[in-house]
């Protein structure tokens, strides 16, 4: 898994683990990505930007979790959304405004 990806996905990885003690946690999650107005277009226009993310799997240790991509497609999307961030020189702390997605109800701009 990239730095970059850990250092920006931080404070979900955080929430995550956090569900091990109360019984939530679930060994994979949709981690969904922060690009903001930097999302291509959905083919439909009326949707607004597209809203990717990938799986991860996490193993639990006595000593630690390990976390990885659920899979290649999952790895590759990683590996192509840390690309786009970094050439538009989005640091791993920034966060986005997410932009409007007409197509999900409830979601608006999001922090």
């Amino acid at each position: 898994m990239p730095d970059y990806f850990v250092a920006r996905y931080f404070d979900e990885f955080v929430k995550w683990a956090r569900q091990i003690p109360t019984g939530e946690f679930k060994c994979t999650r949709l981690f969904v990505f922060n690009e903001g107005d930097l999302a291509d277009d959905c083919p439909d226009p009326e949707q607004g930007k597209e809203m990717l993310g990938a799986w991860l799997l996490a193993r639990i240790s006595s000593r630690f979790i390990e976390c990885e991509a659920y899979s290649e497609l999952d790895r590759d999307r990683i590996r192509n959304h840390c690309r786009k961030m970094i050439s538009f020189g989005v640091r791993s702390r920034d966060r986005l405004v997410e932009p409007e997605r007409p197509g999900i109800p409830g979601l608006g701009r999001l922090q």
